[in-house]
């Protein structure tokens, strides 16, 4: 499987990283071609061996990692004190099954987060009223969408086809989410508006209030 012995050792040091962060769970990062330092990564599941390849060398791997799990920490960490009730767990499987069905493939920053919580329970909203959906939400919001709009050619069919949102203010007054084909997040409301850079930058300007979000 490895090609040397440092690919053994980053991948052990990352597992026992995983499975500390994720008690229960059995994922591994996998260092799968060439030299540590230049080789390219995925996400490999330990049940049923699904593969995502995340197309960065090792040495960028190493610090998105560390940067992503502690910004993720602390975002959820904050829904505890806000005392919002998280769903448990999302599976690889159901990640993945969501991107087939939106015809999306969501960011790795999107499926850390989810493989710790699948999004608020019940409808449940931050003091601010946003609140994170669950991925059955997120597909059944494109379906709806989709089939609500397919044909028209205005704003609500370019909407249905290539916006995947995740998040909502205010029973869906607005929506935050992905713009197929585009790098980051957006607020869909009277037009396309970019408000981050990257998921997590999104969750944390919903967890400050940003002016942005709004």
């Amino acid at each position: 499987m490895f090609r040397n012995r440092n690919q053994c050792r980053f991948t052990a040091a990352l597992e026992i990283r995983r499975l500390s962060f994720f008690p229960g769970r059995l994922l591994t990062w996998y260092c799968l071609h060439g030299h540590c330092a230049n080789s390219k990564v995925s996400l490999i599941s330990g049940r049923g061996g699904n593969t995502w390849p995340l197309c960065v060398t090792t040495k960028t791997f190493i610090h998105n990692f560390n940067v992503d799990l502690q910004v993720i920490s602390e975002i959820i960490e904050q829904w505890k004190v806000e005392l919002i009730q998280l769903n448990p767990p999302a599976t690889i499987d159901s990640i993945k099954r969501a991107e087939q069905i939106v015809h999306y493939t969501f960011p790795p920053d999107f499926k850390e987060l989810y493989l710790i919580s699948d999004g608020f329970k019940d409808r449940d909203w931050r003091p601010n009223m946003f609140s994170l959906w669950p991925l059955q939400r997120i597909i059944d919001e494109y379906s709806e969408e989709l089939s609500r709009n397919t044909g028209n050619s205005s704003y609500q069919d370019e909407h249905a086809r290539n916006f995947v949102g995740f998040c909502d203010y205010l029973i869906n007054i607005h929506q935050i989410g992905f713009f197929k084909n585009s790098i980051g997040v957006y607020k869909s409301y009277d037009e396309f508006n970019p408000i981050a850079q990257s998921f997590t930058e999104a969750l944390q300007l919903i967890n400050k209030d940003a002016d942005l979000i709004y």
